[in-house]
């Protein structure tokens, strides 16, 4: 009886655990999608940022190491220029000139080496870390891991070193050449010869007697003029450069969500469906809704030297897609190409030099491929696409072609919410995208690019600042006899600051044209550098750009004249005629 008690048990279980197979035989198998971190909207992001700041940060050291090295030569100069009284006194002493020398060399040599640290440290830490916290509103995944670079230090050292002690060098050397008496006698003044725009006949008789001054004095000097207008041409470049930046990228929002995706929400189907099923999702939708598209897309891969890159195929369900996807090269509008033709986006195309004419193969998930002529290139900014009609695809895939998207169009005065919220309840929809909501979410993400902006204009700034305070500030304490005799001739204090600034301005304008082309060169250079997958930009700078950069460099020069104006104010003119006595 037992043994018949098991035999029955085990028949029951046999049976269960053929019904249990016979269940799981009957699953459908489940389709896995191995996506990398490139296809992550966030990491995108995130690199696409970084990327931002890794361009700026090649280009900023060049700009500042050459302005470093143009105010070291300015001011080491000076100072061996003003002391020459007291060097010659050394000399008279018996002084070696390896000691007078040495005086210099430490001086100069100390406050690079101080300089050099204190902004090394300052720069490692400070600037990184007021942009990760302003990216922490975003990324705040993990904390900022200051690194300090010694080899940086070290090239950072040695630049200092040989701007300031080399100049310094080269300039007590010439002066240590001279003898003692000449040395304490003042020093002669250069002579304001003729210019060349002086012998322009038109401008000749235009030209006042204080602008023939100003001109003569603003080719007197060629390496303060060179420095001005290099210091100046460099902040414009840099003022165009970060305006350029935010034109170029913060643009492509609109225009990939405005102009080329402009359908108001896509939903995405779990079963793919035929032109009868489509009819019939239709017919079902709300009537709220405006129009539709049905797409097929699928993500292949395209191969070429060895790198390999995804491509979104769209096949749309009808020739007329332009009130959903506008394929358009700038402002011509691209048809849906024709049997056996594609078009693709531009940053794909120009990764792999893929032209039109062009013959491009595809491969599926499933190892299926596809072939493509290039028909034309259309705009795209946000993911890489190639587009065919259904006719193309139905040639290459035994005639089937099956929809898994939907674009959707809803009426005006719609709530678009809602009616999107009732498509996706269709058991047949496992995703839905709102345009507007992604819209909202790019321009958030890029929103950290005004601290980029605000951050080159600061630095701009500097620059413009240190370059003309130092020049002006020179030119004001060579000239003090010259505008001491001004407000002894009665000339009004207004007057006498003109006397100087009309100079600074002149070398100012020059600096502005100057920076303008070079702005664009840098800008493109920059933007040359940002190279993400699935990210692309145009290299635009709006004419608005142009004008507030000028206006900003403008505003710093007039800055720095309202604070050396208080120092021509105060010239003495008794003390300051006799002190050559």
């Amino acid at each position: 009886k037992n043994l018949e008690d098991g035999k029955k048990a085990l028949d029951d279980a046999r049976s269960q655990l053929d019904s249990a197979q016979e269940e799981l035989n009957s699953i459908e198998a489940p389709q896995l999608y191995v996506l990398a971190r490139n296809t992550n909207v966030g990491y995108v992001s995130f690199e696409n940022d970084t990327a931002i700041v890794l361009a700026i940060s090649t280009v900023f050291p060049v700009f500042f190491f050459l302005v470093a090295a143009l105010v070291c030569n300015t001011t080491m100069s000076r100072m061996v220029n003003e002391e020459r009284g007291k060097i010659g006194t050394l000399k008279a002493l018996g002084f070696a000139t390896k000691e007078i020398r040495l005086i210099y060399i430490l001086y100069a040599g100390s406050s690079s080496l101080l300089g050099c640290f204190f902004g090394f440290f300052v720069g490692s830490y400070a600037i990184p870390t007021i942009i990760w916290e302003v990216y922490k509103i975003l990324y705040g995944f993990a904390p900022l891991n200051v690194l300090f670079s010694v080899p940086l230090l070290l090239i950072s050292l040695v630049v200092s070193l040989v701007c300031s002690v080399g100049v310094t060098l080269v300039s007590c050397n010439k002066m240590l050449k001279e003898t003692p008496a000449s040395l304490i006698r003042p020093r002669d003044l250069l002579g304001g010869n003729r210019s060349l725009l002086e012998r322009i006949p038109l401008l000749k008789n235009c030209l006042g007697f204080f602008g023939k001054i100003s001109i003569r004095n603003t080719f007197k000097y060629k390496s303060r003029l060179v420095m001005m207008i290099l210091g100046i041409a460099g902040c414009t470049a840099l003022l165009i450069t970060g305006f350029g930046i935010d034109d170029s990228i913060s643009g492509i929002v609109d225009e990939q969500f405005n102009k080329i995706m402009s359908y108001d929400y896509i939903l995405s189907l779990k079963n793919p469906i035929d032109d009868e099923e489509a009819e019939e999702f239709k017919d079902d939708s709300s009537f709220e809704i405006k129009n539709m598209l049905f797409l097929y897309e699928e993500t292949l891969t395209i191969e070429k030297n060895g790198v390999t890159k995804q491509i979104n195929l769209n096949v749309p369900s009808s020739d007329n897609i332009s009130d959903f996807i506008f394929l358009k090269d700038n402002e011509r509008e691209i048809p849906i190409p024709q049997k056996g033709e594609a078009v693709i986006s531009r940053a794909i195309a120009d990764a792999f030099g893929i032209k039109v004419g062009d013959t491009v193969n595809l491969t599926s998930s499933s190892m299926k491929q596809f072939n493509f002529k290039i028909a034309d290139i259309c705009d795209n900014h946000v993911s890489n696409y190639i587009y065919v009609s259904k006719a193309t695809y139905s040639a290459q895939n035994a005639g089937v072609c099956l929809y898994n998207r939907i674009c959707a169009n809803v009426k005006e005065d719609s709530d678009l919410h809602a009616v999107a919220a009732e498509s996706a309840s269709h058991e047949n929809v496992i995703a839905l995208g709102i345009n507007s909501d992604t819209r909202k979410s790019l321009d958030d993400m890029l929103s950290c690019l005004n601290l980029i902006v605000y951050l080159v204009c600061i630095c701009a700034g500097a620059l413009a600042f240190i370059v003309i305070y130092n020049l002006t500030n020179l030119n004001i304490s060579e000239r003090i006899r010259e505008i001491a005799t001004l407000k002894v001739l009665g000339f009004k204090k207004s007057e006498s600051a003109l006397y100087v600034f009309r100079e600074t301005a002149i070398q100012s304008m020059a600096g502005i044209l100057f920076g303008i082309p070079l702005g664009i060169l840098l800008h493109s250079f920059v933007m040359a550098q940002i190279k993400i997958d699935f990210v692309s930009f145009d290299t635009v700078i709006h004419t608005s750009s142009f004008i507030i950069s000028a206006i900003l460099t403008v505003v710093f020069l007039v800055f720095v004249d309202i604070i050396l104006y208080r120092k021509i104010e105060k010239i003495n003119p008794a003390e300051a005629l006799k002190s050559v006595e």
